[in-house]
């Protein structure tokens, strides 16, 4: 609790739990492959580290172009007329220059920087390649992850409904003297860890689906509606059992 008051920034005294039931919704379209191809083409990490080598592409044509010469160029044209003496003179003149620089001085620095910029791009075109390989690994394990929750949180259901029908009858067995304590105490302790099961399988069966969804960059607040729409805490499981 203590660490969630420190996230929120506000004193937090109960959090919701699991409800008994949420959908078990499988990935959709059922095709793995087109789930790798859209985190490819929308996952945040590729378009920003794509988006770091366009400026590192960038950077290395800006300090090439520290080797080009400049080029000046100027024009004057002039028209001047004097009277003097009843005479009228008139004088025009016209001049054009071209002036080409090339700064030799800074030819180490330049140098330097043009290759510091080509290990930069190198360098974050592999972490690119290294994003692309996680995401598609990422993706690939979400997809089977959501699956496998299924599978295993309606096997866990059939486990606490069979822990429930087993705690009745060895409750009835034991109203009537053929079990004892001991026998209610086992089938309680086996009920409980099928139901600690599943809830932790549905907590489980939420983050991974949340993390195939952030894979390809699909999280919206209507996946956040649905969750708290998930949730029940003890007052209204209390509320509709009353």
């Amino acid at each position: 609790m203590q660490a969630l008051t420190q996230l929120c920034g506000q004193n937090i005294n109960s959090i919701s739990g699991i409800g008994s039931e949420i959908p078990l919704l499988s990935p959709e379209p059922k095709d793995q492959k087109a789930w790798v191809q859209q985190a490819l083409a929308n996952n945040l990490d590729i378009i920003n580290a794509q988006a770091q080598i366009q400026q590192d592409q960038y950077a290395i044509e800006t300090n090439k172009a520290a080797f080009y010469p400049t080029l000046s160029s100027s024009a004057t044209i002039s028209d001047a007329k004097t009277h003097a003496s009843g005479v009228t003179t008139e004088a025009k003149s016209a001049a054009a220059s071209i002036e080409a620089k090339l700064n030799l001085y800074n030819g180490g620095a330049d140098k330097a920087s043009v290759r510091q910029a080509n290990l930069t791009y190198l360098a974050d075109r592999a972490n690119l390649e290294a994003i692309i390989r996680d995401t598609q690994s990422q993706t690939k394990n979400n997809y089977l992850s959501v699956l496998s929750d299924i599978s295993r949180i309606n096997a866990l259901k059939q486990a606490v409904a069979s822990g429930e029908a087993s705690l009745k009858t060895t409750t009835e067995a034991y109203m009537v003297g053929n079990n004892t304590i001991t026998d209610i105490l086992t089938q309680q302790s086996s009920l409980y860890d099928a139901q600690q099961q599943k809830a932790q399988a549905l907590n489980q069966y939420i983050l991974d689906s949340l993390a195939l969804k952030a894979a390809i960059n699909a999280l919206s607040d209507q996946d956040i509606t649905a969750i708290n729409n998930w949730l029940s805490n003890k007052k209204d499981q209390q509320k509709a059992k009353a």
